[in-house]
């Protein structure tokens, strides 16, 4: 088997309803298929203060963050649905789809792909202490019969192998620990161009979308620009938008990646069977 069909395993940031096409659908500002959100702050490095006083360009967008993080944090689990696409190795995938449970304590991890491109049915547990830390894994199929359960480690080639991030970073904590931590080196430097927006829409919930793009490279720029999609019901991110460096000047910049979460569900009641192999409703056996 070649370890490439295992891209679906990992993780990150965002979701789908069960069933449902795993193809993201998001109104975004400015984009095809906008409705013209109207900026409640645009900030610019380059704005001149008021008086003798300037607001960082990120601190608008670093309070929304913060918010976000409590909100986060207050959560026992959660269940969604993330349909993703990444670029790896200079190539950007379709539209893949992943049911998943998260659970705060201790941090837990249940993946259930849906596809289209990857087959339906492959399931990965993590459980954080458990198992040497690895993820228990099985494919279908015939494979399944020849290879059983697979003790992964989720960071290693085999479950890294065509993806971007680690199934250890989902769940909306981790996401927001990455955001906060990426906001903190970029407001150490002034080229920050920050929009914030309402009236977006990811599948037709309201969000704020929080957009921040950089006029010239730096170490501690990570993206070109990236958005953020707070559903402004939950305060809680749905989507992710993360964009390279254009090519060229006047070239668009080319997607990275990008994670949505759908058909959220908060705190539902996860239990130690959600994340056991000998669940029942599993494929394990």
């Amino acid at each position: 088997m070649k370890w490439s069909q295992m891209r679906w395993l990992a993780v990150v940031l965002l979701a789908v309803a069960a069933g449902a096409t795993p193809y993201c659908y998001s109104q975004q500002p400015g984009g095809k298929g906008s409705t013209s959100p109207s900026p409640v702050q645009t900030a610019r490095s380059d704005t001149p203060g008021v008086g003798n006083v300037q607001e960082h360009p990120l601190k608008r967008a670093t309070d929304l963050a913060r918010a976000a993080m409590e909100q986060a944090q207050r959560l026992q689990g959660c269940t969604f649905i993330m349909v993703k696409r990444e670029s790896v190795n200079g190539k950007l995938s379709g539209h893949e789809a992943v049911f998943m449970k998260v659970r705060t304590q201790p941090f837990s991890v249940y993946a259930y792909t849906l596809g289209p491109v990857q087959p339906k049915g492959r399931e990965a547990i993590f459980v954080e202490g458990r198992n040497g830390n690895k993820a228990q894994v099985h494919v279908t199929g015939f494979q399944h019969k020849l290879m059983g359960v697979m003790s992964l480690d989720p960071a290693g080639p085999e479950m890294m192998d065509g993806n971007r991030n680690s199934m250890t970073t989902a769940g909306f904590v981790n996401m927001m620990s990455n955001i906060l931590k990426m906001y903190d080196l970029e407001g150490r430097h002034p080229e920050n161009d920050v929009q914030i927006y309402t009236g977006a829409k990811v599948d037709g919930v309201a969000c704020t979308c929080v957009q921040n793009a950089h006029s010239v490279r730096r170490p501690d720029f990570p993206y070109h620009m990236t958005r953020v999609f707070y559903d402004e019901q939950t305060s809680l991110p749905i989507r992710w938008e993360a964009y390279d460096w254009p090519a060229k000047a006047g070239a668009a910049p080319a997607l990275l990646e990008e994670y949505t979460y759908r058909n959220v569900k908060l705190n539902p009641g996860l239990t130690d069977a959600d994340f056991d192999i000998n669940n029942p409703a599993y494929g394990y056996k």
